[in-house]
């Protein structure tokens, strides 16, 4: 977004995501990254997205047991929560305002954040 400093997004192998973001603004090739935030979702992480779903700002996260968490890019505050199906979250897929999770299984799964 214009003008603003840019989020760098990371899961680790403990289940928590955490945002990086350069406070220091530099003149070579050396970036220096604050933590912003991090949170812990409570299960492996298989994949994460950032983008805009209608508008909004969202980063959602994946996780092996098919769980999807909504997140806020900037705070890292849940907006959101899709229980479990069983099979890992492979991919998100943004079409127009509708983003979709593909699982192992083969199952697509068509989210809706209600903010």
């Amino acid at each position: 977004v214009g003008g603003e400093t840019p989020f760098l997004h990371a899961a680790n192998d403990m289940g928590a995501v955490v945002t990086f973001r350069n406070t220091q603004p530099r003149d070579d090739h050396i970036i220096l990254l604050d933590i912003a935030w991090s949170r812990a979702v409570g299960e492996k992480i298989s994949r994460l997205w950032a983008g805009e779903i209608g508008g909004q700002a969202t980063l959602l996260v994946g996780t092996r047991s098919g769980a999807v968490h909504a997140l806020d890019p900037p705070s890292g505050e849940p907006v959101g929560l899709a229980a479990p199906t069983g099979s890992e979250v492979l991919r998100f897929v943004l079409q127009g305002d509708t983003i979709v999770a593909a699982h192992a299984d083969g199952v697509l799964r068509r989210l809706t954040l209600a903010r």
